[in-house]
Formats: C-alpha cells, sequence, structure tokens
C-alpha cells in the first residue's frame, strides 16, 4: 500500500526506483502501468489527471509511461 507518495519528472528525464521486496514498490510500478487501480490519489501527466485502466493506456504517446523490470 502507498501513502504520500509524490514524484515529479520533466520531459526526457528516466527514473529509476529501487526498494526491498514488500516495500510498496511494486504497489507503484503496477499503478503508474495501469495493472491495477489505486483506490485514491491522482496520476498527473502534462498537469492533466489520467486514468490508466491498462497498460496499453499507460504507454500511449501523449502519457509515456513504460515498465522496465
Amino acid at each position: 500500500m502507498l501513502d504520500g507518495f509524490s514524484i515529479d519528472l520533466w520531459p526526457g528525464e528516466i527514473i529509476g526506483i529501487a526498494g526491498l521486496e514488500g516495500m510498496g514498490q511494486r504497489d507503484l510500478f503496477f499503478s503508474l502501468f495501469g495493472m491495477t487501480t489505486p483506490t485514491s490519489g491522482t496520476i498527473l501527466v502534462g498537469g492533466k489527471s489520467v486514468t490508466l485502466k491498462s497498460p496499453r493506456d499507460a504507454i500511449r504517446k501523449d502519457i509515456g509511461i513504460s515498465l522496465v523490470p
């Protein structure tokens, strides 16, 4: 479960996130990639709220979120 997570990225930036198993990184990755639906909070891309219902939504050109395990 995630609580109080916030991150800002600028165009062209790539970020890596690491953590010990069970520390919430998997929940974050799956939420950002449309594999699970967050129960609260907002994902903003370009200042606009987006809803990610599937990985296909996340990788759209106007969103551009990728998951590289």
